[in-house]
């Protein structure tokens, strides 16, 4: 199960099965725009399942796994060249 939201506060909910997927994807970028970043998104994890649980989509096409830091934060680890969504499909 995916979920993909703009509510970060589901970083911080409990563990579970599904992979949540926060966008940060620009609310001022066009509908057409956001929509084709999130449906790469879900594509790439589709075709390449990740073990993280808790991932952030950036609005440059990064998909970043989070890690926990103190006081039960939450932050994008640093991106790495598997990060970055393929531009076609």
């Amino acid at each position: 199960m995916l979920f993909l939201t703009h509510d970060e506060d589901f970083l911080f909910d409990r563990p579970t099965e599904a992979t949540v997927v926060v966008s940060r994807v620009r609310q001022s970028r066009r509908l057409a725009e956001r929509v084709e970043v999130w449906r790469r998104a879900v594509l790439d994890l589709l075709k390449n399942p990740r073990p993280e649980r808790r991932l952030e989509l950036m609005d440059d096409g990064y998909l970043l796994a989070c890690e926990e830091g103190p006081g039960r934060s939450w932050k994008a680890k640093s991106p790495g060249p598997r990060d970055r969504l393929p531009k076609d499909d």
